[in-house]
C-alpha cells in the first residue's frame, strides 16, 4: 500500500488507502478505486527498475562516489529546490539528487556523473520534430546530440483517433544520441494501417550531465497512405492543402502533433 501524503480528502492528498487512490492530473485532484498497475513486468518497467538499482549501487559504492563527492551533493541539495507534481518547491536530499540525475545515464548505459552540476538547469535543449512518412514515424532533433547528450523516446498506440489523452501502456521507442544520429525511427510503417489512429510519443531531453527535461508529449494522427515527401516549411512554399502527398515538418493537414 502506498503512503498517503497530506490529509485524506484534502486538495493535495496523494497515495492509496482503503482501496482508494488519491492523485491529481492537469485538471486537478481526484480519487478513484485502486487497481493493479498496468503491465507491472513490462520490458519498459523492468528496464526502469534496473536503472534505479544501478544508480543506487553507484551512490552506495565509495569507490565510485567518494565521501567528498557526497559532501558536494549535500551542499548542492541545500542550494536548489525541485518542483514536484503538485507544483510545490521542495528540497531533495543528496542521494535523491544523485539518483534523479544518474538514472538516465544508467538507462543509456553511460558512466555515472559523480559530482553535482553547477546548477540543475539543462544546458542543451534541441528543437524536436516528430513526423510521419512512408517508412514510419520518426523523431528528429537539431542540433544533433554530441558526447553524452540524448533524447529518450517512448510511445503508445495505435489508439482511437478520438482519444486525446496518452494511455497508461507505454513502450520504449528509442534513444537518439550521437551514435544513432538523427532522425530515429519510432514506429515502423508496417505497424501503421490506413484507418484513422492517434499515436502518442513521450520524450525527455537529457544533457551531458544527466539532467532531464520534463516529459514532452506529442500526438500524431495517421490515416490513409503515408506522405511521400518530407519538405522543410519556408516562406515560399507555405502549407499545400491541395497536395495530399506533401507533409511539412512543422505543421500539416496530414498529421498533427501537440506539445
Amino acid at each position: 500500500m502506498a503512503k498517503v501524503k497530506n490529509p485524506l480528502n484534502s486538495v493535495q492528498a496523494a497515495g492509496s488507502a482503503g482501496g482508494v487512490t488519491y492523485a491529481r492530473n492537469h485538471y486537478g485532484q481526484y480519487a478513484r478505486t485502486w487497481f493493479s498497475p498496468v503491465q507491472p513486468d513490462s520490458a519498459s518497467q523492468l528496464s526502469w527498475r534496473a536503472a534505479m538499482t544501478q544508480a543506487n549501487a553507484w551512490y552506495q559504492d565509495p569507490a565510485t562516489v567518494t565521501p567528498a563527492n557526497i559532501s558536494r551533493w549535500y551542499e548542492f541539495s541545500k542550494n536548489y529546490t525541485w518542483t514536484n507534481q503538485f507544483g510545490n518547491q521542495i528540497y531533495l536530499n543528496a542521494k535523491e539528487w544523485f539518483i534523479k540525475q544518474n538514472v538516465w545515464r544508467a538507462i543509456a548505459s553511460l558512466a555515472p556523473v559523480v559530482s553535482p552540476p553547477p546548477s540543475p538547469s539543462l544546458d542543451w535543449f534541441p528543437s524536436i520534430t516528430i513526423y510521419w512518412d512512408t517508412a514510419g514515424i520518426y523523431c528528429d532533433c537539431f542540433p544533433v546530440p554530441t558526447n553524452d547528450q540524448f533524447v529518450y523516446c517512448r510511445k503508445a498506440g495505435p489508439v482511437s483517433h478520438t482519444r486525446n489523452f496518452c494511455p497508461n501502456t507505454i513502450a520504449f521507442a528509442g534513444i537518439l544520441n550521437s551514435t544513432t544520429g538523427s532522425p530515429i525511427l519510432l514506429v515502423d510503417a508496417l505497424d501503421i494501417d490506413t484507418d484513422p489512429h492517434n499515436w502518442f510519443v513521450i520524450i525527455r531531453i537529457i544533457d551531458n550531465e544527466g539532467k532531464s527535461s520534463s516529459k514532452i508529449y506529442y500526438k500524431i494522427y495517421t490515416i490513409g497512405s503515408a506522405p511521400t515527401a518530407i519538405l522543410e516549411l519556408s516562406s515560399t512554399n507555405g502549407i499545400n492543402n491541395d497536395n495530399a502527398s506533401t507533409v511539412f515538418r512543422n505543421q500539416s493537414t496530414i498529421f498533427i502533433f501537440d506539445q
